[in-house]
């Protein structure tokens, strides 16, 4: 099968450089020229560049297993479901369309069928060795259809909670949130009745760049869902396991971490019409992960959410700084394999995530402390009475300091 390999101008980080472009292409092909981004290229070559297949050992996990009987619901713009490479693995999903009856399986983005297609692309073609393998090829992929646009944050919060409730309802066990939106209360408690429910919840940590709204121009923050407690928030790495320029660091202060992250760049994403494109953002590298947690909850499918999240973190490969890297680089191969001592508690990983801002984006220097890893805000009566003591302490050393003198005078 022919298809042709292309690479978007910096997607996902600069509408204005894509609109731009497009512009300069309609000027070309009235001017009868042609606008060629990347070399046409047959679907095997989009196999041979998916680099991160051998780089993360994607080879050697699948040995052991590849999602058999694993449901994950990709959170998106739907997703096409006779594209080739993941054709018969999409379910009847949904879509948060107000109005709509769809099954989430249309997808005129392309984005949603991106993501699918590398958590759990099979290929195609004889022997399936053509177009896109995913990290589960085996598991199933639920489509829960948010928008056209890829823009959850111009989506009422009710909305992206309802998406995330059908995600729920329809047996998801893992997933992939590779969007961002509004820090709300109301996504926050879907976030939590899904982490009741026992799903795995991985989400892209956010690309770098500006937004600009009621509370100004600055740089993007990390914001919903990879801000609450219990989700797994991915950051990005590059072809040499360095933090990616794309990927946005975790803010200093610690009330927002990573767990792990994934490759971010130069990935080889199916398009719903066939061809094929190269992506760079943290929606791949959360596509990845995702994939990782379907391929664990296949080889242990009794064990807890919780759990797979935690052995996710326990055995990736430690990189350095944890504004950057989290916990370090996942580790499918010693994810399956690795002796992992329990979770001490459900979410052991994280402790982040107090209670979101009122704001619709969080504000630099705006939020509050998180409690210490494996404390709860509980604990802050006490360092408020132990603050206490010591004030009345120095207060009355001071005023018998005081009575001395003037009893020396």
């Amino acid at each position: 099968m022919s298809s042709h390999l292309s690479r978007p101008a910096a997607p996902e980080r600069s509408a204005g450089l894509r609109r731009a472009v497009g512009i300069l292409a309609a000027l070309l092909l009235a001017a009868g020229s042609t606008l060629a981004i990347g070399s046409p290229a047959v679907a095997d070559a989009a196999r041979s560049q998916q680099w991160y297949l051998s780089a993360l050992g994607i080879p050697a996990a699948q040995a052991i297993s590849q999602g058999e009987g694993v449901t994950v619901a990709v959170i998106d713009t739907g997703v096409t479901a006779n594209q080739p490479d993941i054709a018969g693995s999409v379910l009847d999903g949904f879509d948060t369309t107000p109005g709509s009856t769809g099954n989430g399986q249309q997808d005129t983005n392309g984005h949603g069928t991106q993501m699918a297609a590398i958590i759990a692309g099979h290929g195609h073609g004889p022997g399936n060795a053509d177009g896109v393998l995913g990290v589960a090829p085996r598991a199933k992929i639920l489509p829960i259809k948010l928008d056209e646009q890829h823009n959850a944050f111009a989506l009422a919060s009710q909305v992206v909670a309802a998406g995330i409730d059908a995600a729920v309802a329809r047996g998801a066990k893992v997933i992939n949130a590779s969007f961002a939106a509004p820090l709300d209360e109301t996504v926050h408690q879907a976030v939590l009745r899904a982490l009741d429910h026992d799903v795995v919840f991985v989400a892209g940590g956010g690309n770098t760049g500006q937004v600009t709204d009621a509370l100004g121009t600055r740089d993007k923050e990390i914001v919903a869902p990879a801000f609450f407690t219990g989700v797994l928030a991915i950051c990005g790495t590059d072809r040499n396991g360095n933090h990616a320029d794309v990927s946005i660091p975790a803010p200093p202060g610690g009330f927002v971490q990573f767990a792990v992250c994934a490759p971010a760049v130069d990935a080889v994403a199916a398009q719903p019409n066939g061809t094929y494109v190269i992506r760079e953002g943290t929606s791949i590298s959360s596509a990845i992960v995702a994939g990782v947690a379907a391929l664990i909850r296949a080889k242990y499918p009794t064990m807890p959410a919780y759990e797979v999240a935690n052995r996710i973190i326990a055995t990736a490969t430690p990189k350095g700084d944890p504004r950057l890297y989290g916990h370090g680089i996942v580790n499918p191969v010693a994810a399956l394999t690795a002796q992992v001592p329990p979770a001490v508690s459900p979410s052991p990983w994280l402790s982040h995530s107090p209670t979101p801002p009122a704001a619709t984006t969080p504000a630099s220097g705006n939020q509050p402390p998180a409690a210490a890893p494996g404390k709860s805000g509980a604990a802050w009566p006490a360092v408020v009475a132990v603050a206490a003591v010591v004030v009345v302490l120095l207060g009355a050393g001071l005023w018998i300091a005081v009575q001395r003198r003037r009893r020396r005078a």
